[in-house]
């Protein structure tokens, strides 16, 4: 996900429309991909994506790379995991 929406779908929104407007468009398709698939889904997942693409979005913007928006995807998944699979035993 990283992949496709911080750094594909990013890069070339930045460079048809400026940084903001690739910022903020990956952010709204995540957002859109976590109404359908999110946990939650429907309009919680659409706020909770959006605003988790901003986020990893920003970090690729300062840092100029993927691997910590990557790295954060991955502790807040693990996160996900253990609060929905081990503590809900």
């Amino acid at each position: 996900e990283e992949i496709l929406f911080r750094s594909f779908l990013y890069q070339r929104a930045a460079t048809a429309a400026g940084v903001d407007a690739g910022l903020w468009s990956q952010a709204l398709l995540y957002g859109l991909m976590a109404y359908r698939d999110g946990v939650p889904n429907g309009a919680a997942g659409f706020i909770i994506g959006s605003l988790f693409g901003l986020g990893t979005g920003y970090l690729v913007k300062k840092s100029r790379s993927v691997y910590l928006a990557m790295l954060v995807h991955l502790i807040v998944s693990l996160g996900v995991y253990v609060e929905l699979v081990v503590l809900s035993r």
